[in-house]
């Protein structure tokens, strides 16, 4: 039965290569959500503005494809804010949907005169938490197509 559904033994490693490139290819191309930059700002006594931008540094963009993104087939870019108790949102909302982002492939990789889109890979979202110094603020980015992260924010 071995001989029937697999190369002899000899042969396959060299029948099975192909394959796993093909698949590690697939997954280096595909979309991943970075942040570039998280900042908080202190404004007042108990007050401060939280400041993130997100970014896809894969290949393809995070709906995957035109198709996908013509056919609402894949969710949007979505991010969660947890606060601590006591805490509350005085701009902003807890939850929001930050659309799609572009990947790497329409982008050239020095600038061109007149040519560059500006930053269709990137979004930013902004809050302004009245909390106590010292609490943490937790936040989820999440794509099902490009990952999640979670980090947890100090306000100092």
């Amino acid at each position: 039965m071995y001989c029937w559904t697999n190369p002899p033994p000899e042969f396959l490693e060299a029948e099975i290569a192909p394959h796993s490139d093909f698949a590690i290819f697939h997954a280096l191309v595909s979309p991943r959500l970075e942040i570039h930059s998280l900042d908080v700002t202190r404004i007042d006594q108990n007050l401060h503005s939280i400041r993130l931008v997100v970014v896809n540094t894969g290949w393809l963009p995070t709906s995957v494809s035109e198709k996908a993104k013509e056919r609402k087939a894949t969710r949007p870019i979505e991010v969660e804010l947890t606060l601590p108790e006591g805490a509350r949102v005085v701009a902003g909302d807890l939850k929001l949907e930050m659309g799609q982002l572009e990947g790497r492939i329409d982008k050239s990789s020095a600038l061109w005169w007149g040519h560059e889109e500006g930053t269709t890979d990137r979004t930013k979202a902004e809050w302004v938490i009245e909390a106590p110094d010292g609490s943490v603020v937790r936040l989820e980015v999440r794509h099902a197509r490009a990952g999640t992260i979670r980090r947890a924010v100090d306000l100092t």
